[in-house]
Protein backbone atom coordinates (compact mmCIF):
# COMPACT_ATOMS: atom_id res chain seq x y z
CA UNK A 1 0.00 0.00 0.00
CA UNK A 2 1.07 3.41 -0.98
CA UNK A 3 0.50 5.80 1.67
CA UNK A 4 0.08 9.32 0.18
CA UNK A 5 -0.34 12.87 1.67
CA UNK A 6 -3.78 14.52 2.05
CA UNK A 7 -5.22 10.78 2.58
CA UNK A 8 -6.82 9.16 5.77
CA UNK A 9 -5.56 5.72 6.67
CA UNK A 10 -6.79 3.13 9.45
CA UNK A 11 -4.60 1.89 11.99
CA UNK A 12 -4.28 -1.55 13.64
CA UNK A 13 -6.69 -0.27 16.37
CA UNK A 14 -8.91 1.05 14.01
CA UNK A 15 -8.34 4.54 14.94
CA UNK A 16 -8.20 7.81 12.33
CA UNK A 17 -4.90 8.53 10.24
CA UNK A 18 -4.10 12.45 8.88
CA UNK A 19 -1.32 12.41 6.58
CA UNK A 20 0.53 15.37 6.74
CA UNK A 21 3.96 14.55 4.88
CA UNK A 22 5.82 11.52 2.99
CA UNK A 23 9.00 13.12 2.17
CA UNK A 24 10.82 13.30 5.72
CA UNK A 25 14.07 11.57 6.65
CA UNK A 26 14.46 7.76 6.92
CA UNK A 27 13.35 5.69 8.92
CA UNK A 28 9.98 7.52 9.82
CA UNK A 29 9.13 9.53 6.64
CA UNK A 30 5.96 9.74 6.93
CA UNK A 31 3.86 12.17 9.53
CA UNK A 32 0.35 13.05 10.58
CA UNK A 33 -1.90 13.08 13.09
CA UNK A 34 -3.49 10.28 14.80
CA UNK A 35 -7.21 11.16 15.80
CA UNK A 36 -8.28 9.96 19.49
CA UNK A 37 -10.99 10.24 21.47
CA UNK A 38 -8.64 11.66 24.31
CA UNK A 39 -6.73 13.70 22.39
CA UNK A 40 -4.86 13.93 19.06
CA UNK A 41 -1.38 13.11 18.56
CA UNK A 42 1.39 13.91 15.67
CA UNK A 43 3.24 10.55 14.81
CA UNK A 44 5.62 9.50 12.72
CA UNK A 45 6.26 6.24 10.67
CA UNK A 46 8.04 4.57 8.51
CA UNK A 47 7.50 4.11 4.74
CA UNK A 48 5.77 0.58 5.46
CA UNK A 49 3.84 2.62 8.04
CA UNK A 50 5.08 1.01 10.65
CA UNK A 51 5.25 2.99 14.04
CA UNK A 52 8.20 1.23 15.28
CA UNK A 53 11.12 0.07 12.89
CA UNK A 54 11.09 -3.43 14.40
CA UNK A 55 9.30 -6.53 13.26
CA UNK A 56 6.94 -6.13 15.96
CA UNK A 57 3.28 -5.26 15.78
CA UNK A 58 2.19 -1.90 17.20
CA UNK A 59 -1.33 -0.77 17.36
CA UNK A 60 -0.80 2.49 15.51
CA UNK A 61 0.83 0.67 12.26
CA UNK A 62 -0.74 2.06 9.30
CA UNK A 63 -2.68 -0.95 8.36
CA UNK A 64 -5.65 0.19 5.19
CA UNK A 65 -6.96 3.26 3.66
CA UNK A 66 -9.36 4.67 6.03
CA UNK A 67 -13.42 3.63 5.00
CA UNK A 68 -16.18 5.85 6.28
CA UNK A 69 -18.60 3.59 8.40
CA UNK A 70 -21.49 2.91 6.69
CA UNK A 71 -24.84 4.64 7.35
CA UNK A 72 -26.74 2.30 9.21
CA UNK A 73 -30.09 3.43 10.13
CA UNK A 74 -29.80 2.18 13.67
CA UNK A 75 -33.62 3.40 15.06
CA UNK A 76 -35.31 0.31 12.73
CA UNK A 77 -32.59 -2.45 14.26
CA UNK A 78 -33.54 -4.25 17.79
CA UNK A 79 -32.29 -2.03 20.82
CA UNK A 80 -29.61 -5.38 21.89
CA UNK A 81 -28.07 -5.45 18.83
CA UNK A 82 -25.25 -3.15 19.38
CA UNK A 83 -22.54 -4.29 16.23
CA UNK A 84 -23.13 -4.39 12.88
CA UNK A 85 -20.16 -6.32 10.20
CA UNK A 86 -20.12 -8.26 6.51
CA UNK A 87 -18.14 -10.72 6.42
CA UNK A 88 -15.56 -11.71 3.85
CA UNK A 89 -18.16 -13.30 1.52
CA UNK A 90 -20.60 -10.28 1.75
CA UNK A 91 -22.68 -12.10 4.49
CA UNK A 92 -23.77 -9.08 6.70
CA UNK A 93 -25.04 -9.47 10.26
CA UNK A 94 -25.90 -7.59 13.56
CA UNK A 95 -24.39 -8.89 16.56
CA UNK A 96 -25.80 -8.33 20.22
CA UNK A 97 -22.12 -8.73 21.83
CA UNK A 98 -19.05 -7.47 20.01
CA UNK A 99 -17.88 -10.01 17.52
CA UNK A 100 -14.25 -10.63 16.86
CA UNK A 101 -12.50 -11.96 13.48
CA UNK A 102 -12.75 -15.97 13.24
CA UNK A 103 -10.42 -17.98 11.23
CA UNK A 104 -9.53 -15.16 8.22
CA UNK A 105 -13.00 -15.36 6.98
CA UNK A 106 -15.72 -14.42 9.33
CA UNK A 107 -17.00 -12.70 12.32
CA UNK A 108 -18.13 -15.02 15.38
CA UNK A 109 -19.43 -13.27 18.60
CA UNK A 110 -19.88 -16.54 20.95
CA UNK A 111 -22.48 -19.80 20.92
CA UNK A 112 -26.19 -19.17 21.28
CA UNK A 113 -28.59 -16.03 20.25
CA UNK A 114 -27.57 -12.35 19.63
CA UNK A 115 -27.34 -12.70 16.18
CA UNK A 116 -29.07 -11.45 13.17
CA UNK A 117 -28.48 -11.89 9.74
CA UNK A 118 -29.36 -8.93 7.24
CA UNK A 119 -31.46 -9.92 4.27
CA UNK A 120 -29.74 -10.00 0.88
CA UNK A 121 -32.19 -7.27 -0.62
CA UNK A 122 -32.01 -5.08 2.90
CA UNK A 123 -28.21 -5.16 2.79
CA UNK A 124 -26.37 -1.97 3.95
CA UNK A 125 -23.97 -0.68 1.21
CA UNK A 126 -20.27 -1.08 1.97
CA UNK A 127 -17.59 -1.21 -0.40
CA UNK A 128 -14.38 -1.34 1.92
CA UNK A 129 -12.59 -4.18 3.49
CA UNK A 130 -14.71 -6.86 5.06
CA UNK A 131 -12.36 -6.81 8.01
CA UNK A 132 -12.76 -3.34 8.40
CA UNK A 133 -16.57 -2.84 8.24
CA UNK A 134 -17.23 -3.54 12.31
CA UNK A 135 -19.83 -0.51 13.38
CA UNK A 136 -20.58 0.14 16.53
CA UNK A 137 -24.00 1.73 17.20
CA UNK A 138 -23.51 4.88 18.57
CA UNK A 139 -24.45 5.71 22.50
CA UNK A 140 -26.96 7.63 23.01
Amino acid sequence: MKIETGKFYRTRTGAKVEIYSTDNPKPYQIHGRLFSQKANSVLSWTQEGKYDNSHCECGVDIIAEWKDAPDIDWSSVPKWFNYWAQDENGAQCFYANKPEICGDHFWFAGVGFGIMAVPTEYRIKYTGDWKCSLTERMKQ
